[in-house]
């Protein structure tokens, strides 16, 4: 008898996991012709909302957002601020100071935005295919990533278009009950852009104090 649980659970162990790599599999198709469409694109202009959630706290806090991505560049406006990048250095501009930080562009885990959605799965992450789904009569692809090391989050959610294969939403859970969804309520490709879009041009900005934090 013993034999046979035996048996059994190393059946069910073996089930599991080449259920759980096929799934792999599935989902890692999906996120490389996802991240594939995104890089044919020159440019991308996406307009979003980002809200936050915590049921047990009562928070709902709701912003909207709009960023222009080319390449390692980006000009990102949310929430009375500009974060721009020309892949070396980050200028983030507080309009409520009139004060722009400068920081060096450094790839950073823990940090998900607009702007690294599209390759987010290919380095630290382990991804699951979840189910398709279909919102607002859109059929999705629903898949979760989970980080391979310790975060202060534990799964990020992406919602993928079958037709299109572009990012819809993604939701971010982190360890103290918080949920941070970027929502794409639009994408425009191949948009023509003056590359200046990803620098900051102190002259636009008069009297801003300028704190360089490179040092």
């Amino acid at each position: 008898m013993k034999k046979i649980a035996i048996i059994i659970v190393s059946i069910l162990t073996i089930k599991f996991s080449l259920s759980f790599a096929q799934n792999d599999v599935k989902a890692k198709e999906v996120l490389d012709q996802m991240s594939k469409k995104a890089k044919s694109y020159a440019s991308i202009k996406i307009s979003f909302t980002y809200t936050v959630d915590n049921k047990d706290k009562n928070v709902h806090e709701k912003q909207n957002g709009s960023a222009i991505l080319k390449g390692a560049k980006y000009h990102v406006l949310i929430a009375g601020q500009e974060i721009i990048s020309d892949s070396t250095t980050i200028w983030t501009y507080m309009k409520d100071a009139n004060e722009v930080q400068i920081t060096k562009a450094e790839y950073n885990d823990d940090v998900i935005s607009p702007v690294n959605i599209f390759t987010l799965y290919q380095k630290g992450y382990k991804y699951k295919y979840q189910e398709a789904q279909n919102i607002n009569n859109k059929p999705q692809h629903v898949i979760d990533l989970f980080p391979e090391t310790s975060r202060n989050f534990f799964r990020v959610r992406l919602f993928i278009d079958k037709t299109t294969l572009t990012v819809t939403k993604a939701e971010v859970n982190d360890k103290k009950g918080n949920t941070y969804t970027y929502t794409i309520t639009e994408l425009s490709p191949n948009i023509k852009l003056d590359n200046a879009v990803f620098t900051f041009t102190k002259a636009n900005f008069p009297g801003v104090e300028v704190v360089d934090m490179r040092e």
